[in-house]
């Protein structure tokens, strides 16, 4: 195995094996990547076989507050070795040390590992973390996501859940998808509005990446928000990612002060786990309600969650020291 920087050369033979791969994403390519621009020092690996081919790419970028620690990937929420599935577990050994090998010859003293969460594999690979825990990699942070199994049923609500949905629909509250420009601004405001207020803090996204990542992958992401029947208002909205043949993932929930009294943010998730369920989608993916790199858990986010029946998947994230 022989592993090297990636080069923009490598963009149609990476984003190809992402697409092969079981635990890829549209968030692993380059073309999602790239949408950073020059925000990250990239240090995206690529390792090839004896005979060129792409065994498997890592996607990396210098830690913006560490210049002697690569992260994989900060830019996203997960990175992780991608590769093939015919790949044994010695092989995925082998590409991990050529990994480590390489950053140490640069002068790398740390490797941080956002592992790929599960629900998010159609088929289960999770031979890096193995081979990371056999190289002294420690359990840096765990995150508790909620996530909806929808495999051949309808989920149960809580009792509480279903007489909210019920309020919304007596009050008239219309949910749809969205994906126009005034939609996305609308739920901007909201979505800011609400970090703000909750937790002092602001969305990750700039409403102009967020319609650049529209424009870029339309096909796997869309807005659905929910409005006030009469007045058109926007009262809540769900910014959706829909991994192909995987799972879909709300990435974004928020809701107006009036959209919580009528309970709009209910009515709507509901719709989408309807959908979900009319497309054969086997999963739905909340997203983590942990706070404080894991440490603390945000019970009525995590309650209601919940209570729509999602069960529990922990995401973890490793740190491995390459300096003696």
């Amino acid at each position: 195995m022989r592993v090297r920087p990636y080069s923009e050369a490598d963009a149609a033979r990476w984003d190809e094996l992402v697409g092969r791969s079981s635990a890829g994403t549209f968030l692993h390519t380059r073309r999602f990547l790239s949408y950073h621009g020059s925000r990250f020092t990239d240090l995206s690996l690529i390792c090839e076989d004896g005979k060129g081919r792409i065994a498997d790419v890592l996607p990396a970028a210098l830690k913006p507050d560490d210049s002697a620690c690569v992260v994989s990937h900060p830019g996203a929420t997960y990175g992780g070795l991608l590769y093939r599935e015919t790949s044994g577990a010695d092989e995925v050994e082998d590409m991990l040390a050529g990994v480590i090998e390489h950053y140490r010859s640069r002068g790398m003293s740390c490797l941080e590992y956002k592992s790929i969460p599960p629900h998010f594999h159609s088929t289960f690979l999770q031979s890096d973390v193995h081979a990371l825990w056999k190289n002294g990699a420690q359990l840096a942070r765990r995150d508790l996501w909620n996530v909806l199994s929808l495999r051949g049923r309808r989920p149960v609500y809580s009792s509480l859940h279903q007489r909210a949905i019920g309020r919304a629909s007596k009050r008239g509250v219309a949910v749809g998808v969205d994906d126009s420009d005034t939609g996305y601004r609308a739920f901007y405001k909201i979505l800011t509005t609400r970090l703000e207020d909750r937790y002092g803090v602001s969305p990750v996204h700039t409403p102009e990446e967020m319609l650049m990542l529209r424009d870029r992958f339309p096909a796997v992401i869309a807005l659905w928000l929910a409005r006030d029947g009469a007045q058109a208002e926007v009262l809540a909205g769900c910014w959706l990612f829909m991994y192909s043949g995987k799972a879909w993932h709300t990435q974004y929930i928020a809701s107006t002060q009036e959209g919580r009294d009528c309970c709009a943010t209910h009515l709507l998730l509901d719709r989408v786990i309807q959908e979900a369920l009319e497309k054969g989608i086997g999963i739905l993916s909340f997203g983590c309600s942990t706070e404080d790199e894991g440490r603390r858990l945000n019970k009525g986010l995590f309650d209601f969650k919940a209570e729509f029946g999602a069960g529990t998947v922990c995401h973890d994230i490793y740190r491995l020291r390459l300096t003696a």
